[in-house]
């Protein structure tokens, strides 16, 4: 089994200094247990759907093509999708992010049934309202988040696939900037994800 993980930054190493993230958590006990569960953090910064449809197949085809193991895909990339810019314009509507994410599913149906997506994070928008890295003027809110991950929830039902919820797991102490996890908060992803893969979701 070949577990592909498509996340941005909140995936990543990022903020946790004890062992690089949840991702690579997860890769470090499957590999201690001799388990045949491989896992590859596909993870870019920024990333929004958009993004994960122009490379998704690029990197599923570099792995089926190079092995034959079987796939597990978890996709988590939408807090990005979620942003509101200067002027409190939205990046996409509610109608075109739910278009972007049936085109995601019906991409990775090609490829394999194993397919689970993870609920979105909260923010402390006291801290990301600007966020304070981008170059551009960006702010997250709960309220537009929890839209979006409504969406998702609907959409992984009707189609059958996983569905993990994280929202209660996570307390505005685990935030390092208030977006990005600390290592407190990958702890706890870690242990979610590895608790949701044991019962097979």
């Amino acid at each position: 089994m070949r577990l592909l993980i498509f996340w941005d930054s909140i995936t990543e190493w990022c903020f946790d200094s004890e062992l690089w993230g949840w991702g690579n958590r997860l890769k470090i006990d499957f590999w201690k247990q001799k388990s045949d569960i491989e896992v590859a953090n596909l993870w870019i910064g920024w990333d929004e759907i958009p993004d994960i449809l122009k490379r998704f197949e690029i990197e599923v085809k570099a792995f089926t093509e190079k092995y034959n193991d079987k796939l597990q895909l978890f996709f988590a990339i939408w807090i990005n999708d979620s942003v509101i810019k200067k002027n409190w314009e939205t990046t996409y509507s509610l109608e075109e992010f739910k278009n972007n994410l049936k085109t995601l599913g019906d991409l990775a149906k090609k490829y394999t049934d194993n397919i689970s997506f993870i609920w979105l994070t909260k923010v402390d928008e006291k801290l990301v309202s600007p966020f304070p890295w981008s170059t551009t003027w960006k702010c997250y809110k709960n309220d537009r988040i929890k839209e979006f991950d409504d969406i998702i929830k609907d959409f992984a039902s009707k189609n059958d696939f996983g569905y993990l919820y994280l929202f209660d797991c996570l307390e505005y102490d685990d935030l390092s900037d208030g977006l990005h996890p600390n290592e407190e908060w990958h702890r706890k992803i870690y242990e979610r994800v590895k608790e949701f893969l044991n019962k097979g979701f």
